[in-house]
């Protein structure tokens, strides 16, 4: 089943730059031996839209693209994480 009700980090909810909270994202995971699969959904919010102009790999989607960030922290320690953003065009920015 889909992670639901999945709480936005943008900060400030009166920021008018911010998703409002009735923008609804969703996510499943599966792994196996050698990969991690992750699917999720985002909807736009009335008035809204999903913005993607980037279409090539580790270009800034994050400066103005709407995109879903996954960060991964196979030790637990909040250092030497791994971070990937995609946008809705499928384009993959990696830090």
């Amino acid at each position: 089943s889909m992670v639901r009700k999945f709480v936005d980090i943008t900060g400030d909810p009166s920021n008018p730059l911010g998703p409002p909270r009735d923008c609804p994202t969703a996510f499943k995971m599966l792994y196996d031996d050698e990969y991690l699969y992750v699917m999720s959904r985002m909807v736009a919010a009335p008035g809204r839209a999903i913005v993607a102009t980037f279409t090539e790999r580790n270009e800034p989607i994050y400066q103005r693209d709407s995109d879903i960030e996954l960060f991964i922290d196979a030790l637990g320690c909040n250092h030497f994480y791994k971070e990937t953003e995609v946008n809705a065009l499928n384009a993959v920015w990696n830090l």
